[in-house]
């Protein structure tokens, strides 16, 4: 089984914009409606770059703590 998670935010606007909703290693469940589980990461890429609009089902990460 092949699992996605964000590994990055780069599109040019501020880390805060997405404070809350979308996090570096929430794991992607879900694109447009289509589980990405044992999908090829070109296959996912190909899904993201070929929708004019993108609705992610995400698992969050666990928040971290500072000790």
């Amino acid at each position: 089984m092949t699992e996605m998670y964000v590994s990055r935010l780069s599109d040019g606007l501020p880390v805060h914009f997405y404070a809350g909703l979308l996090r570096v290693g929430d794991e992607v469940k879900e694109i447009n409606g289509i589980a990405v589980s044992g999908l090829s990461l070109d296959a996912v890429l190909d899904m993201i770059a070929l929708s004019s609009k993108l609705v992610l089902k995400l698992q969050p990460t666990e928040p971290t703590t500072l000790m």
